[in-house]
């Protein structure tokens, strides 16, 4: 995404995408979703550039099929608005607080259908911290983040990309299948031997 935002003088040839990486560990995941309602998580700071409205919208629309659950795992100044917007959009409530154990996590992710990568239009990002949690514990993502996230969403079929004009219905056509993908994925393009592997490429050709 960023070289659409560099300057036209700069030489694409030289220019290389490193994402960040980590250290692949064992998964816990086990899938224990309902089959009554579609769980959501947001995961992260929850600040000025996250969209609310749009958190809202997608609630909404999805709650008038089937009923919804946000769990909330992070804080921050707009929590309150987060909590009393999702409520009056339909949904039921989960604040988890701020939560650093990964088993513990992973026990929300493993409840829910889908994590949440909504920002303000205005937010110019490739990809987002949130988004690789989401991959590494196997949740497929509801983005509107475009760049490299939405490019991955798409090629990789791990979630739904969705913009201000979208309806959101189609988010309920959840396919338990998605989470393996998800995690083959971030294993593949995430991992420690992948970027070393990159980076050794990059430095052969320079």
């Amino acid at each position: 995404m960023y070289k659409q935002k560099l300057p036209t003088t700069v030489d694409f040839s030289t220019v290389y995408t490193l994402y960040l990486a980590r250290k692949i560990k064992e998964s816990k995941i086990e899938l224990n979703t309902p089959n009554d309602r579609i769980n959501f998580c947001y995961l992260g700071s929850i600040n000025n550039i996250i969209d609310i409205d749009e958190i809202a919208r997608i609630i909404s629309e999805v709650t008038n099929v089937k009923a919804t659950t946000i769990h909330i795992v992070g804080d921050g100044e707009k929590r309150e608005q987060l909590i009393e917007t999702c409520k009056l959009a339909g949904a039921q409530v989960i604040f988890h607080g701020k939560i650093y154990d990964a088993s513990e996590k992973q026990k929300i992710f493993n409840q829910c259908h889908y994590g949440l990568n909504i920002m303000k239009q205005s937010v110019v990002v490739g990809l987002t911290m949130k988004s690789i949690d989401y991959f590494e514990g196997g949740l497929p993502i509801i983005n509107n983040i475009h760049g490299d996230t939405w490019e991955i969403v798409l090629r990789e079929k791990i979630g739904y990309n969705i913009d201000k004009e979208k309806n959101c219905k189609d988010i309920i056509k959840y396919e338990a299948k998605m989470r393996e993908r998800v995690r083959e994925v971030y294993e593949r393009e995430f991992g420690i031997d992948t970027f070393r592997k990159k980076v050794q490429c990059i430095l052969d050709e320079i």
